[in-house]
């Protein structure tokens, strides 16, 4: 389930930090929901279907070498 960012949550006793850095990461990279996904230097907001993602991927491997 997504969860809104707010800087009221943080506040909250034993609110954990790196859910901070997560809504504050996602905010940096205008993902606003779920699910979200970086490949290499490219955003995709919204569902991707499994044989996308996975040429995502392997276009992204075979750019690092």
């Amino acid at each position: 389930m997504f969860r809104v960012c707010s800087r009221d949550r943080y506040a909250a006793p034993g609110y954990p930090g790196g859910d901070r850095q997560e809504c504050e990461t996602n905010q940096a990279l205008k993902i606003s929901g779920t699910p979200g996904f970086v490949v290499d230097d490219q955003i995709f907001p919204g569902a991707t279907d499994l044989a996308t993602m996975k040429k995502l991927i392997e276009q992204a491997r075979v750019l690092q070498k």
